[in-house]
């Protein structure tokens, strides 16, 4: 159907829910982390299950490519695409139930939506380690956190979810066990899930922070974080890195998040290292520990970024990270850890769709720019984890693939891809939604 017939039709069923170039809704909705050079015909923002069930049904009426909007946060930018996106900007409340060590939320709520509920109740959600982050999609890709070690991945913490398939009919996973198993950490390919319980945990405190080093000490310092790591209680997550710094000179970076009450000598370890610039690792709320990134996280900037699970993080591997940071071709380039370990490697590859179980370090390489097209950025990110593929497992993370390694993400689940097709092949016959690669 031509566009302006669309446009028309889409008035005509959907009323005040569309929202066309130029309006204010439309502009906020594009403005996403990160950039995208694609061009929506409409966002419609939804405030209910029925606005989004209406929409999907419209849409597929028209022959509409679809895309969902929670909290933008895509580095391949897959909140937009070129026919509706459907916005859930409307469906970001939170509901506290403490008695059941859990919150229901929409599906459109970002993780300081529920730390706006939870902050100061004593429970906290497995999150990310940002904040501005959509809770919905960080679970159904996995989710990795600081909460790793003690409570596995966010998708580990998911209990049910109310899902819109792309016939438009309306479907509880805590009635369908496929389904909620697809969704724990299958990525949002089945539907689209417009409300969700997750489990919280009893924590009211983290000692976390920052610890921040001149280039100069990076392979030291780093290094030597690494060895403390492997033997590192389960309450102790750390990330490690190199990112940006004061006038584009990159700095290393040691970032705890011990979980439990008490000493931790592993972390008095990591707090002796080096000469740091900053040293900033006290005792904080866990939501204000989840804020500590959120500086770095600018929308709007063209991203290119590759992901490695890699088998070891050890000299080696410093060292390679250390001499593709020294010849970046930028200066919002960045490499940063996130562990796998403790409760996270413990449960079954198939209990949930997210099959990489076998404890790993997921290395985010990062390059972003805001002046030129990008094209030595994503040369970089190809080079740097070219140089670590001897050390990586085959699979990629959901939310994290990459458009052009087709055959890294077909290795994603691990020995859970087979049924995971099955589950996209019945919930979704007809490739409606194509968010998470590999699939097919």
């Amino acid at each position: 159907m031509q566009p302006t017939r669309a446009m028309a039709r889409l008035h005509a069923s959907l009323d005040q829910l569309v929202h066309t170039p130029g309006s204010p809704v439309y502009e906020e909705c594009l403005d996403i982390w990160s950039r995208s050079e694609r061009t929506p015909l409409a966002v419609v923002r939804c405030s209910s299950t029925r606005d989004v069930q209406r929409t999907v049904r419209e849409a597929r009426e028209l022959g509409l490519p679809i895309s969902v909007r929670g909290g933008g946060h895509d580095f391949a930018g897959r909140a937009l695409c070129d026919g509706l996106v459907i916005d859930l900007g409307g469906l970001r409340r939170v509901e506290l139930d403490a008695a059941q060590s859990c919150a229901s939320l929409g599906g459109g709520a970002r993780v300081h939506d529920v730390f706006a509920v939870t902050d100061g109740s004593g429970f906290a959600p497995v999150s990310g380690a940002a904040s501005a982050v959509g809770v919905a999609g960080l679970t159904l890709g996995g989710g990795y956190g600081p909460l790793i070690g003690r409570f596995g991945l966010a998708c580990d913490s998911l209990r049910s979810a109310q899902v819109v398939l792309a016939s438009g009919e309306v479907v509880s996973a805590r009635d369908d066990s496929e389904l909620l198993w697809a969704l724990r950490g299958g990525g949002g390919n089945f539907g689209i899930v417009t409300s969700l319980q997750i489990a919280l945990h009893k924590l009211s405190s983290v000692v976390a922070g920052m610890l921040v080093y001149p280039l100069e000490q990076a392979a030291s310092v780093l290094r030597q974080a690494a060895a403390i790591c492997e033997s590192a209680p389960d309450a102790l997550i750390v990330q490690l890195g190199m990112i940006p710094g004061p006038a584009g000179v990159p700095c290393a970076v040691i970032a705890p998040t011990f979980s439990e009450p008490g000493t931790c000598p592993a972390l008095e370890a990591l707090l002796g290292i080096g000469k740091p610039l900053v040293s900033d690792v006290r005792l904080r709320s866990y939501a204000d520990s989840c804020r500590l990134f959120d500086p770095y996280i600018a929308n709007g900037r063209v991203t290119s970024a590759r992901t490695r699970l890699l088998t070891r993080f050890d000299a080696e591997v410093v060292n390679i990270l250390v001499e593709q940071i020294e010849r970046r071709p930028s200066a919002l380039c960045s490499v940063l850890t996130h562990e796998f370990r403790g409760a996270a490697a413990r449960v079954a590859p198939d209990a949930t769709a997210f099959g990489q179980r076998a404890a790993h370090v997921l290395l985010e390489i990062l390059a972003q720019t805001e002046a030129n097209s990008g094209e030595a950025e994503l040369a970089w990110t190809r080079e740097t984890a070219d140089r670590l593929e001897r050390f990586s497992l085959p699979g990629a993370y959901a939310n994290m693939s990459a458009l052009d390694e087709p055959e890294r993400a077909a290795h994603s689940f691990g020995p859970n891809g087979q049924r995971l097709r099955a589950a996209k092949h019945h919930f979704d016959p007809d490739r409606v939604f194509t968010s998470v690669f590999g699939l097919e």
